[in-house]
């Protein structure tokens, strides 16, 4: 089991968060988790492209396209390893979502799964 590297992770998610007093002339993007919204600076974000794609590598197989992706606290519930880190997959789910390498889908509709992401990892 490969486990995500939380400290470059942290670092790398805090540093692309978008700051208005820093960033008024910059475009955010901005990217929805079970969390809420996030808005990134979107410079900062390209820059660390290639880094979030290899952080993207550690995340579990059921988060995988080729597997379907994965309910977020399905996952992290049923799963007692990968539960510590459920926090920072989230972080990583967002980064991934702001570069364009995870599908994130809400299912409104359902009483049980409703406005928990189910998120997809692209390319994997």
């Amino acid at each position: 089991m490969n486990i995500i590297p939380k400290a470059k992770l942290e670092f790398i998610f805090y540093n692309c968060l978008f700051n208005r007093k820093e960033d008024d002339e910059i475009n955010f993007i901005k990217v929805y988790g079970f969390f809420g919204p996030i808005n990134f600076n979107s410079e900062k974000i390209e820059t660390r492209k290639n880094e979030i794609e290899e952080l993207l590598e550690f995340v579990p197989a059921g988060f995988k396209k080729s597997s379907n992706g994965c309910f977020y606290l399905y996952y992290c519930d049923n799963t007692p390893e990968w539960r510590e880190y459920c926090f920072h997959i989230e972080m990583l789910m967002q980064l991934g979502t702001a570069i364009g390498r995870v599908e994130t889908v809400f299912h409104k509709e359902s009483e049980v799964f409703f406005n928990i992401p189910h998120y997809s990892v692209v390319g994997l």
